[in-house]
Parts: C-alpha cells; sequence; structure tokens
C-alpha cells in the first residue's frame, strides 16, 4: 500500500490494489458455468484463497457473525457520534484531523477486527504499513464489507467455498 498513492473510497482502494498486484498474483476467472447450479472456478494465490475461506468460516459461526457485525455497528455509531468521515463518505477524515483519544479509538477497533479476522499473525505487519490509523481501519471494513456479501450468499445456499 505504500506504492499505491489513491485516495480512500472502496472504488479507489480495490482499483488502486490492482494497480499495484503483479499480474500474476490477481485473481483469475478460470471456469464460469451458469447452469443450475452452476458455479465459479477462480485462481487464487493458494495462501489468499485458504485465509478467505477461514476467515468466511469463521464468520459463517452464528457467535463470530455476531460479534463482528456488532463491532461494525459500533464502529460507524463512533464516526457518527465523532463527526468522523466513514469509509462510503466522499469527504475523507485523515490520521492529521483526529485527536489522540479518536486515534487511540480507531487503532483498537482496528485491533479487535484483526482478531475477528484471525490475523494476528499478520498484525505487526499489517499495523506496521505506511498507511494511516483511519486508512488501516477504512481498509478492513472494505474488506468486511465484501466478506459480508459472501456470507449472505453462502447463509441463503446460493454459494459454497470449495
Amino acid at each position: 500500500m505504500h506504492r499505491w498513492n489513491g485516495g480512500f473510497t472502496a472504488v479507489n482502494l480495490f482499483g488502486g490494489l490492482q494497480s499495484v498486484t503483479p499480474k500474476i498474483h490477481r485473481a483469475q476467472l478460470k471456469q464460469l458455468h451458469y447452469n443450475s447450479p452452476g458455479h465459479i472456478t477462480m485462481e487464487l494465490l493458494p495462501e489468499m484463497a485458504a485465509r478467505i475461506k477461514a476467515v468466511t468460516e469463521e464468520l459463517l459461526r452464528p457467535e463470530t457473525r455476531s460479534t463482528a457485525e456488532a463491532l461494525y455497528k459500533e464502529i460507524y455509531k463512533y464516526f457518527r457520534e465523532e463527526k468522523i468521515s466513514g469509509f462510503e463518505d466522499e469527504k475523507s477524515s485523515s490520521d492529521n484531523d483526529l485527536t489522540t483519544d479518536q486515534l487511540t479509538c480507531i487503532g483498537e477497533f482496528t485491533r479487535r477486527m484483526i482478531r475477528i479476522f484471525k490475523w494476528e499473525e499478520y498484525e505487526e505487519k499489517f499495523l506496521s504499513l505506511r498507511v494511516s490509523k483511519m486508512g488501516q481501519l477504512r481498509v478492513l471494513l472494505a474488506y468486511y464489507r465484501r466478506l459480508r456479501k459472501i456470507i449472505h450468499y453462502s447463509l441463503s445456499g446460493n454459494i459454497s467455498l470449495t
């Protein structure tokens, strides 16, 4: 992320990540069958695929899903109360605009999301990226929003991860 200087909107984030990810490491659509039941075969880096599957399986557990959703709502409630711009807003809040107490709280939200995702082994490296505390949290929130879609489709029986 230190090589990408784009703004922090969900579109810019994922578009920016694509621009700094070597083509050989990007997800590739390998097969698409429309019949019922259809299926999509994607090619991902094995470790990345395993991580996505693991966090999805963790979030399929009702207790974890409830904890994650409560934290997500708590974060956005905090943003509203503190008048901090969330990820979906066009305007942006940077660390320079935030108080020490707000930065501390944002850092705690980030650590709590990392624990929900079971990313403890990556926590030190993630937190050391040259990205603001607010930027780190926004990345996790954006990732979680995409995971929510996978969870929804999985719970409704529309997809399964293999």
